[in-house]
């Protein structure tokens, strides 16, 4: 089930799994539960502004994901005072903030971003600069939070699992 919800297995109709998979809400996965809660989004020019941002700022100051991440949302903050007249300050404000910081830490698994470490102080924070993939020669599709669809819930209670998994109730 796992090779199919991955897309590892084109034998196996995906559909009739998750249906299966829910069936039991007490025993139903994440992915079944949530899998119409993002929907996919070209984010190809995004990340450009990003990766343009980057290269601009983060070469001659240090800023972390999260300073860039409030950057991009538009936050009104010391740090951020002097972005308020630029293009990329809330760029990304109609978007929802896990889903910016995602897209970040998207760009630096791609490589067109990075974190260098530099430890001060016995605190090693992270800073952004340029990775190693410069080029954006294919599009980038991003899985983005649909915040118009309804979340499934299970009904599972803290601890009912494992009673659940001893204790099958009988048919």
């Amino acid at each position: 089930m796992i090779l199919a919800v991955l897309g590892s297995s084109p034998t196996i109709d995906s559909d009739s799994l998750f249906d299966q998979c829910l069936q039991n809400n007490i025993t139903a996965c994440d992915n079944c539960l949530r899998r119409h809660q993002f929907k996919e989004v070209d984010v190809t020019d995004q990340c450009k502004k990003i990766v343009e941002a980057v290269k601009k700022y983060c070469s001659e100051d240090r800023y972390t994901v999260l300073m860039m991440v409030e950057l991009f949302k538009g936050a009104q903050n010391k740090r951020n005072k002097k972005f308020v007249n630029t293009s990329y300050h809330g760029y990304l404000k109609p978007w929802d903030r896990n889903d910016v910081e995602r897209l970040f830490h998207r760009l630096i698994l791609d490589g067109y971003l990075k974190e260098e470490i530099i430890i001060s102080y016995k605190i090693p924070p992270s800073y952004l600069r340029l990775g190693y993939n410069t080029f954006f020669d294919q599009k980038i599709i991003f899985q983005q939070s649909n915040a118009k669809k309804k979340i499934i819930k299970s009904n599972m209670k803290p601890g009912s699992l494992w009673k659940y998994l001893y204790h099958p109730p009988s048919k």
